[in-house]
């Protein structure tokens, strides 16, 4: 009986030492894909996740996919492979509704719904007619629901950011609610180290920064990514550079 119990406790050690790697594995993944906007990374970083759902289909495992497939039906926009793009939608969609169903009182997957919706127009404005409520809707309850999310703050400062100011879109929140993302970030170490969602959130907030003509703490924060991340060529290559020769 005693070997039998020191079997399970190795295995499930074991256990947990795999799941550890595969998550810090798809971090890191996830983490170069971002920097490369490159879907195939992002796509190796979906088939690990897609195998921990297969192995266990728990609600955290299928979240940590669905941000596999956000990532990179983002990374899409940077190239416009609208292709890749309209591969993965439906996946992604049906993914988070199936997480929101199983419990609609998680904020991020409704955040994440309604940024994907929000992908979906920028490609296709006209599809604004019908998915922009429903859009602002999942928004809505994200930030309802979870408030102090750094996620569900960083997705509702660029829905404010990008959508136009007849339907709602504010620069100046955008700007608040991506510092309050930062901060949320920073307040966890882990949060930050080869964390794409921290530097995304520092991109866009120079980019508000510079939409509320504010180029001085723009520059601030492109060199504040920069000096975290010195291969983040978005903001070294285009952004910072773009906002140097307009001074």
């Amino acid at each position: 009986m005693k070997n039998y119990c020191i079997v399970v406790v190795l295995l499930i050690g074991l256990l947990a030492a795999t799941v550890a790697q595969a998550q810090t594995e798809v971090k890191e993944i996830s983490y170069a894909a971002y920097l490369k906007s490159s879907v195939t990374l992002w796509e190796k970083a979906v088939g690990i996740e897609q195998k921990r759902v297969a192995s266990d289909p728990s609600t955290s495992n299928k979240f940590d996919l669905a941000m596999a497939y956000y990532g990179l039906l983002s990374a899409t926009m940077a190239t416009k492979d609208e292709d890749s793009f309209d591969k993965y939608l439906s996946a992604t969609k049906d993914l988070l509704k199936e997480i929101i169903d199983e419990d609609n009182s998680l904020g991020e997957p409704q955040a994440v719904l309604s940024s994907v919706m929000g992908l979906e127009m920028a490609y296709s404005p006209m599809k604004g007619m019908y998915l922009g409520y429903k859009s602002s809707s999942n928004m809505d309850d994200a930030v309802e629901f979870a408030p102090d999310s750094p996620l569900v703050i960083k997705l509702f400062a660029g829905s404010k950011l990008y959508t136009p100011s007849m339907f709602g879109g504010d620069t100046e929140e955008a700007q608040e609610s991506f510092i309050k993302a930062i901060e949320k970030f920073e307040e966890t170490p882990d949060n930050i180290q080869n964390n794409w969602l921290y530097l995304d959130a520092l991109a866009h907030l120079g980019i508000s920064y510079q939409k509320n003509g504010d180029s001085e703490n723009a520059e601030k924060i492109y060199r504040k990514a920069i000096e975290l991340e010195p291969d983040f060529y978005w903001v070294s290559k285009s952004l910072l550079p773009s906002l140097l020769a307009s001074k």
